[in-house]
């Protein structure tokens, strides 16, 4: 198992008040700690290893100033059995969340955000599973109802089909630029077309 755990502080600036992220980036060790012992007919062990992420806000505004969002695209770099290579790229929200149009992973008053990704190599030999986080700017009449970046990261990991018996890598956490968001506005705009995102 991959030796890494990692908390990163990412700071920014909202609406003339200073705020840090605080992220805690960790191999799982303890996969009850995860939750995921909630699922039925799911094997906890088979998620040691992988990574876990968790960020927390700390900001100086207050009331509406502290509501926010997190946004997730998950990239999916898969290799077929046959070698073939295959990208698919989504936003990581639950599939009711989906059906009612909402693109954020979670949001609300200075709303946490975590993600315990395991086991979603399907039928491919490898996959890299990416996700780009973005805290962003909830739509009001302040910002003429608009979704904004604010900050951003990246992280994930690599898993290998079983029967190669390969151990999880997990990829460094990278604090990400404006350039990123901007990339993802497109995908956004066609799957959330219900929702303003703005260029950053």
């Amino acid at each position: 198992m991959t030796n890494l755990t990692i908390q990163t502080q990412i700071p920014f600036i909202h609406l003339d008040r200073c705020g840090i992220v605080e992220v805690n980036y960790e191999p799982i060790s303890d996969p009850v700690k995860t939750g995921l012992d909630t699922i039925r007919n799911f094997d906890i062990a088979r998620c040691v290893g992988f990574p876990s992420m968790h960020a927390k806000i700390h900001y100086e505004g207050s009331g509406i100033r502290s509501c926010f969002g997190w946004i997730q695209l998950i990239t999916d770099y898969q290799t077929k059995l046959d070698n073939t290579e295959v990208v698919e790229f989504d936003v990581d929200v639950s599939q009711n969340m989906r059906r009612l149009g909402v693109p954020f992973y979670s949001y609300g008053n200075l709303p946490e955000i975590y993600d315990p990704p395991n086991n979603n190599i399907g039928d491919n030999s490898r996959l890299k599973w990416v996700a780009d986080t973005f805290l962003t700017t909830m739509p009001h009449r302040s910002n003429n109802d608009t979704v904004g970046y604010i900050l951003g990261f990246r992280w994930g990991y690599i898993e290998h089909a079983s029967e190669l018996n390969l151990p999880v890598e997990i990829i460094p956490l990278q604090v990400t630029d404006a350039t990123y968001w901007n990339e993802q506005l497109k995908l956004f705009r066609e799957q959330f077309d219900a929702w303003n995102f703005v260029e950053a």
